[in-house]
């Protein structure tokens, strides 16, 4: 089961134990600056595990 909500929110709603995990995002996501220059990462392929098909991740800058 996926929730989204606003954690303060939802969190307490939940049974205690019943969850594994909890992903939160604040929302000034990407206005962070911690004065260092952007990383150049290059599109780079790599197979997951034998028998899967492999997998293209594009160039990024962040």
């Amino acid at each position: 089961m996926i929730l989204q909500g606003d954690n303060i929110q939802i969190m307490p709603q939940l049974a205690a134990e019943s969850f594994h995990c909890t992903v939160t995002s604040p929302p000034y996501w990407g206005l962070r600056d911690y004065g260092i220059p952007p990383t150049v990462w290059p599109e780079t392929t790599y197979t997951p595990m034998p028998g899967l098909p492999p997998v293209t991740v594009p160039a990024w800058t962040g």
